[in-house]
């Protein structure tokens, strides 16, 4: 699963500023975004995205509030 932030800034990187002639082009632009993606970016959307369930149960058990404002 992407996390929203990586998908965020892999369309911006994709999309900006760019128009798109052919199909091949489109899948070149895609290949190199995803190169330029850190690791370190990656890592940490990684780990952001693991602390959400636990953001979730505490939620629950202090009777609600948006998820956003957990993480």
């Amino acid at each position: 699963m992407v996390d929203y932030a990586v998908w965020e800034v892999f369309q911006e990187m994709v999309y900006h500023c760019r128009s798109f002639d052919s199909l091949h082009k489109l899948k070149c632009t895609i290949v190199t975004a995803r190169q330029q993606l850190s690791e370190a970016f990656l890592d940490e959307s990684i780990d952001k995205w693991r602390r959400r369930p636990e953001n979730v149960v505490s939620l629950v058990q202090y009777n609600g509030g948006h998820i956003e404002h957990a993480c």
